[in-house]
């Protein structure tokens, strides 16, 4: 738990973009459950687009496994300025249907 409190915290208050990707990168090999909410904020605000990449490309690995990881692909697939990170979150959801 006080690892995944710790991701959570880096994901959302971390100035350095390479530290926010590489609690993403941690995030891959633990339990997705705990994070979620932290990943999710991410995937939706995060201002750097490889940080967002990332965060959509990791929650697409668990597209319709909870009803927030749906919410942050939708909130991407229809939301994030760039087109890569909408497609990569419109593929996941489509592959869930």
């Amino acid at each position: 738990p006080a690892a995944d409190r710790l991701l959570v915290g880096l994901l959302r208050s971390d100035r350095d973009p390479a530290v926010r990707a590489a609690a993403i990168f941690a995030a891959g090999f633990r339990d997705l459950a705990p994070l979620v909410d932290g990943l999710a904020e991410t995937a939706e605000a995060d201002p750097v687009e490889s940080v967002r990449t990332d965060t959509v490309t990791l929650l697409a690995r668990y597209a319709n496994t909870s009803p927030r990881v749906t919410r942050a692909l939708a909130y991407a697939a229809d939301n994030d300025p760039k087109a890569n990170v909408r497609q990569i979150a419109r593929a996941a959801l489509d592959r869930g249907r």
